[in-house]
């Protein structure tokens, strides 16, 4: 998912297919980060004994910016640098890795290369139902857009079926850390991810 979105955007990139190896992550991060500019880890991001892309890191010298934020999904992210070079870790579940690639690895990869303006636009839109977050983090809402007259219609996704609704993601709204509750028909900004 990550390479066909960076590749949308104009950044040349490649994928590494590394298992579950503490001696294969080491040689693999080693042989990358001289011949990239930005490195980004898929999975293995939370600190649990099979989660190794950290320790591996941590071994070889990493900086450590940052590890695990306040937003859900994705909140296992974590960046740091590598040699001088950004290196940033996804999480391995799919909402959670989405998201904070979205939200995080590609607008910060993009404006590294120049980019200027923000990977989705942002747009406003009525909610159709209510939303509720937690006050202590940010929280992202998968939605799907309809156009109703001028204005965008946002209906907040199932997500009990985790990849269909991803696969249905058009929009995501954002409740801010510190508010638990947007009111149904509230007008709201959101990044607009795929507009007819």
């Amino acid at each position: 998912m990550q390479n066909a979105w960076l590749s949308l955007k104009g950044i040349n990139c490649s994928i590494d297919i590394c298992g579950d190896s503490f001696d294969k992550l080491i040689k693999v991060v080693q042989s990358t980060i001289g011949r990239v500019d930005v490195l980004i880890t898929s999975g293995g991001a939370w600190t649990g004994d099979r989660d190794l892309i950290v320790k591996v890191l941590a071994k070889l010298g990493w900086n450590p910016l940052f590890h695990r934020v306040r937003m859900g999904p994705g909140k296992a992210v974590g960046m740091g640098l590598l040699h001088g070079k950004p290196v940033f870790c996804l999480p391995g579940g799919p909402p959670s890795n989405e998201m904070a690639f979205f939200m995080i690895v590609l607008p910060a990869t993009l404006r590294m290369a120049g980019h200027r303006k923000a990977p989705f636009p942002e747009l406003f839109g009525r909610l159709s139902m209510e939303l509720t977050g937690q006050k202590d983090w940010t929280q992202f809402v998968r939605c799907d857009v309809t156009r109703q007259g001028y204005e965008y219609l946002l209906t907040p996704l199932d997500m009990t079926r985790r990849i269909s609704g991803m696969g249905r993601t058009r929009a995501i709204v954002k409740i801010p850390e510190g508010v638990d509750q947007i009111k149904s028909g509230a007008i709201v900004p959101f990044a607009a991810m795929d507009l007819d």
